[in-house]
């Protein structure tokens, strides 16, 4: 037992409904953390009895052999997860209180309150639930206390916590969100007031129920003192109520607002735990297997089952599909050759396909990942090939060669008509005109066919060879109509000037 006198300056920290709590800055224990001294406040008529303090100073001397009585390593276990007493404090020769493990400055946040001074706060469980507006007024950065995973972690080790006192037969008693202290990176818990704990086989135990966490046998009246059910009871109460925040979730004792934050084997766990049959409640091992093996469903790297192409080979310039098979990411990464990358959010679906255009030969990966990690597979290899150039030369094409038309000679005949004496047409008909042969006219058109062009090898230039040689047929045609017009315009002319003469 400590002497009061041998622990120096005392800082004041906080006070109890049992007692004022100090800070020990000039007083250590070796092998211990920094220290703090609770003291037993004094009697108060009405307030606080002499019964009520001598049954504080029992439980604390009660606590204190039970920590001395574990073995190194329980005893490490017991301070890693709470504030156990250490040792008993007297004053004058009576127990006056107990030193026990100040509160890590980790488990503190500052405070910036709108009206007030700063300040630093324990973090408790009750801000994991408080609406979001009393954190502002109080100038509370919870933004490490958001993510669903660090609820779930902090929540399995209070479970933890709990159940390793449960393991050494003791109660915890007044569990409630005031009475665990939190820390992130990594989370942590320190059970706080564990000089109220007991033993299970100490029938005289007392310990008390925080508001709107008494189990119902105790509020009927069914049982007096508390035991393992009870702190199972209290302590699903503690996982409802910090998986959720908002008006009204400090009272909650329905589990169903958990639904989509646990599975279904979960839900039920709890659902047993805040039931009346205390018979059907789990024990904090089952509790705590149930949040553990959610923490580790959502904390896992995601699953990337297959990848794949729709194709192996692609011209140059074309798209390529790729798809996948993945659960559990938060954005997914497709990889090329040549430092090809495109990064996507996660489609959320059990396949998904994305269209990409890859820009050389080589392997296409899918890359899924998540908070927690990264897993990445080959999808396959694409070939990109150029497809040979083609170009249609309009100046290239082939021309036909035509040689000279022969000029077309008019008959000797044909420049002047015969003197014939003038005569009637009635009794005389007009004399016969033989026209010119039109034989030359022929022949050249025969000779231009024969020096068209046959249709080119190349298939894609036959359709506009094809199209070059009815353009020149017509042509010709064309030219050989006019030609024919014109001689016969001539002959026709000359006739007329002949019978003119007649």
């Amino acid at each position: 037992m400590i002497r009061k006198k041998d622990l120096g300056t005392l800082e004041f920290i906080a006070k109890g409904a049992v007692g004022n709590v100090y800070r020990l800055p000039n007083f250590t224990i070796p092998g211990c953390p920094p220290l703090a001294y609770k003291e037993v406040r004094d009697i108060a008529p009405g307030e606080f009895s002499a019964r009520n303090r001598q049954e504080a100073l029992d439980a604390m001397a009660k606590t204190v052999a039970f920590r001395a009585g574990l073995s190194q390593a329980d005893r490490g276990d017991l301070d890693e997860y709470t504030t156990w007493p250490i040792e008993m404090v007297e004053d004058n020769g009576a127990p006056c209180g107990m030193v026990m493990p100040l509160i890590p400055p980790d488990f503190f946040v500052r405070s910036s309150p709108r009206a007030g001074n700063p300040r630093d706060l324990v973090v408790d469980l009750s801000w994991l639930c408080a609406k979001e507006s009393q954190a502002q007024n109080e100038g509370i950065d919870r933004s490490g206390y958001r993510d669903l995973l660090v609820r779930i972690a902090l929540l399995a080790q209070l479970v933890y916590a709990v159940g390793r006192l449960h393991r050494h037969g003791i109660v915890y008693g007044d569990l409630s969100l005031k009475n665990a202290a939190l820390a992130v990176n990594p989370p942590r818990v320190k059970l706080l007031d564990c000089d109220a704990a007991a033993e299970l086989s100490d029938p005289a135990r007392v310990q008390l129920h925080s508001p709107a966490f008494t189990p119902p046998e105790n509020a009927s009246g069914a049982q007096k003192v508390q035991d393992d059910r009870t702190d199972i009871y209290k302590l699903a109460l503690c996982v409802i109520r910090g998986l959720q925040q908002g008006r009204g979730v400090t009272q909650t004792r329905d589990p169903a607002g958990l639904a989509g934050k646990l599975d279904a084997p979960a839900l039920d766990v709890i659902t047993r735990a805040v039931g009346a049959d205390r018979g059907r409640r789990p024990t904090a091992k089952e509790l705590f297997d149930c949040l553990e093996q959610n923490l580790l469903a959502k904390a896992s790297p995601p699953t990337l089952r297959s990848a794949s192409l729709n194709r192996t080979a692609v011209p140059r310039g074309l798209d390529l599909e790729v798809s996948w098979e993945a659960s559990g990411g938060k954005e997914v990464c497709v990889l090329g050759p040549n430092g090809f990358e495109v990064t996507l959010p996660d489609p959320g679906t059990p396949v998904a396909t994305y269209v990409i255009t890859p820009p050389a030969s080589g392997e296409i990966s899918v890359e899924v990942r998540n908070a927690h990690g990264t897993v990445r597979t080959v999808a396959g290899s694409v070939q990109v090939y150029d497809l040979p150039a083609f170009r249609v030369e309009l100046d290239s094409l082939p021309r036909p060669v035509m040689s000279g038309v022969p000029a077309v000679m008019v008959p000797p005949v044909l420049h002047a008509l015969p003197s014939v004496p003038t005569v009637s047409t009635a009794a005389h008909p007009a004399p016969r005109i033989e026209l010119p042969s039109l034989e030359p006219v022929s022949n050249l058109v025969q000779t231009t066919k024969t020096i068209l062009p046959t249709a080119p090898a190349h298939p894609e230039l036959g359709a506009a060879a094809a199209r070059t040689t009815e353009s020149v047929r017509e042509m010709f045609d064309q030219a050989r109509q006019r030609l024919r017009a014109h001689v016969a315009g001539k002959v026709d002319a000359a006739v007329r000037r002949g019978v003119s003469r007649l």
